[in-house]
């Protein structure tokens, strides 16, 4: 007599098992009380009551979407540009609407994909964010009052030569570096103010480039610093072999000129704690007048 098989219905594909992606979501967040105490002025949410009440319901969100299957991507909210950017917008702080047109706004930086990692450290991802956000902000101003056309002159010339000059040597420092992981800095002192970035980059054996949006901002500070012919500090750590190595560079009179290896130390150090096995190395020489492409 013939048997007959029965098979096990968990293990049985039907079209609603099989698990499709969910929608790609950008969620903006306040990133500290003290940001909460300035939004919660600006744009009152009784609903969250107090700043813990708002982390632990964030947390449950951030939660519930990713095991959903939802594709997550943050960024930081800023309450201070936000008030600004909707008074130049003619937009009330109040609605949604102006939220959701602040969050997507091209003066701000990509946002990132959220990987569930705790609050914390996602804040001071975050926060690192919005600092560089504010950072381009004010560079952005700078080079804007440096270049202002005058009369008879093209839109926006000055502003494009500085920019492609930054270019430039932006290139020419990143062709002169070895393989390996670098961060690149950049510091200038901006009347009372000091704005200064730090980027990250890879080459690959391959000399395949990988870089994030703050080397932008990288070459947005050198172009206001190349236009009001301030110096700027610019150095580059590498790391390799368990230790680090920096050498840096100073634009002046709209070169970056090689620092010596103390001078690298002094500018290197006083931004940032060496360990002991960083080694400081002279800079090395660019071309005089970069091309700009």
């Amino acid at each position: 007599m013939a048997t007959k098989k029965i098979r096990n219905a968990r293990h049985r594909r039907t079209p609603s098992a099989v698990r499709r992606p969910g929608p790609e979501i950008t969620v903006a967040l306040i990133c500290s009380e003290a940001d909460f105490e300035a939004m919660h002025q600006v744009c009152p949410t009784p609903e969250f009551g107090d700043y813990a009440r708002y982390r632990e319901r964030l947390r449950l969100l951030l939660r519930d979407l990713r095991r959903h299957g939802s594709r997550v991507w943050v960024r930081p909210f800023d309450p201070g540009d936000y008030r600004s950017f909707c008074a130049g917008e003619s937009l009330p702080t109040d609605h949604v609407q102006s939220r959701a047109h602040y969050s997507a706004s091209p003066r701000l930086l990509p946002p990132q994909l959220y990987a569930g990692e705790p609050l914390d450290v996602l804040f001071h991802a975050l926060s690192r964010q919005r600092d560089d956000e504010r950072t381009a902000a004010a560079a952005l101003e700078l080079l804007g009052n440096a270049t202002r056309p005058e009369p008879g002159d093209e839109p926006n010339d000055p502003a494009r030569e500085a920019t492609a000059r930054a270019t430039a040597i932006l290139l020419a420092l990143i062709r002169g570096v070895g393989l390996g992981v670098h961060r690149l800095t950049c510091v200038m002192d901006a009347g009372p103010e000091q704005l200064s970035i730090q980027a990250d980059f890879e080459k690959s054996a391959h000399q395949v480039l990988s870089y994030g949006p703050p080397l932008g901002i990288f070459t947005t500070i050198l172009a206001a610093a190349y236009a009001l012919g301030e110096s700027a500090a610019v150095t580059i750590r590498t790391e390799g072999d368990g230790s680090e190595t920096v050498r840096g560079w100073l634009l002046n009179g709209g070169r970056l000129e090689p620092l010596s290896a103390m001078e690298v130390r002094s500018a290197y150090s006083a931004h940032t704690p060496g360990s002991p096995t960083t080694r400081y190395e002279p800079g090395f020489s660019l071309p005089t007048h970069p091309p700009p492409r």
